[in-house]
């Protein structure tokens, strides 16, 4: 992401004018044998949100689509869609419990999880990591419960 005196905003796949991104599944580059190997993606991509909207943006030129103006009400838009797919994933696991990673993508988006389960897997995974960053779940040998 990089900014001019402007207020333009490049941002490559970060902010997209029509679609909420999806941060992938990735190893962390350095990643030992102590079990921890994954970057948490989605709570850093959220993260980074938060930070581009207090900037003083007038214009955002996206990797995919044309530019677009209306910064901080695009990245407001992702935010809340963010939150309101965590809050299923939360919603789901107070009613059953434990559930797989795999079980919450069945549960919640059978159709795609059978079309693109990597897409869908990593969607979820980020969703989990949101909730086990704010200490809202653990993960256990039979799955994810809640705390």
């Amino acid at each position: 992401v990089v900014e001019n005196a402007e207020g333009w905003l490049f941002s490559g796949d970060q902010l997209l004018p029509e679609i909420t991104p999806t941060p992938a599944i990735q190893a962390l580059p350095n990643a030992g044998n102590d079990g921890d190997w994954r970057f948490r993606s989605l709570p850093a991509f959220h993260a980074s949100l938060r930070r581009i909207r207090d900037l003083e943006l007038t214009m955002c030129f996206p990797g995919h689509g044309d530019p677009f103006g209306d910064v901080r009400d695009r990245i407001d838009a992702i935010l809340v869609a963010i939150d309101s797919r965590t809050a299923k994933v939360r919603s789901l696991l107070s009613q059953r419990h434990p559930l797989s990673t795999w079980d919450l993508c069945e549960a919640l988006y059978r159709r795609a999880a059978a079309r693109r389960p990597w897409q869908i897997l990593s969607t979820i995974q980020g969703h989990l990591d949101m909730l086990a960053e704010a200490e809202e779940v653990l993960e256990t040998p039979d799955g994810w419960t809640l705390r």
